[in-house]
């Protein structure tokens, strides 16, 4: 999933925090089964592990998640959110639900089929390739693609049309649209 967002310094800042707070957890939690091991008994270690992770979860939601969820209740991506959830416990969980209408399935099944042949074509750009899909999704130039990635012009031109004849547009507003639903 990581591959899937932009290379902007916030995406990249954030995703090196989000993992660095995962390794201090697991060393963290390694350390105190070691220490705990020698002087507790299982269940005291067992409880005190439950505790530590316990709280590490409530900080680490509110650190990493709170953005998502201040962003999801002051725009439209919350109801997005919120029929995609609705989509996937009727699919899953509730799949008889009566209530359920045809018509919304109908158009929750086609958006979920738009979405996965977006991202197929997506997957099907090179490495090179991405990272100009998202420079140029951010609305930078070529000249400006060209600098950031210390490529040639051409070289960026050459990306950008491999990018449209995959992702099958022909302007870059056409692009943005389609990669609102990677997002």
């Amino acid at each position: 999933m990581m591959e899937l967002l932009p290379l902007t310094p916030n995406c990249q800042s954030h995703i090196k925090a989000h993992k660095a707070a995962h390794e201090g957890i697991a060393r963290q939690l390694n350390k105190l089964i070691m220490q705990a091991a020698n002087d507790r008994s299982p269940r005291d270690v067992g409880d005190l592990i439950k505790r530590v992770v316990g709280n590490w979860l409530g900080e680490h939601s509110n650190h990493f998640d709170t953005r998502l969820v201040h962003l999801g209740s002051q725009s439209r991506l919350k109801v997005d959110l919120d029929s995609e959830l609705v989509t996937m416990l009727d699919r899953h969980v509730f799949p008889n639900r009566p209530t359920q209408s045809k018509m919304a399935s109908d158009q929750a099944k086609a958006l979920r089929t738009r979405k996965l042949e977006v991202r197929g074509r997506f997957e099907s750009l090179s490495a090179a390739q991405r990272a100009v899909f998202w420079l140029v999704v951010g609305g930078n130039t070529n000249n400006e693609i060209s600098d950031q990635l210390h490529i040639s012009v051409n070289t960026v031109k050459t990306h950008r049309a491999a990018v449209f004849q995959k992702m099958e547009v022909k302007t870059a507003l056409e692009l943005v649209k389609k990669a609102d639903f990677l997002r």
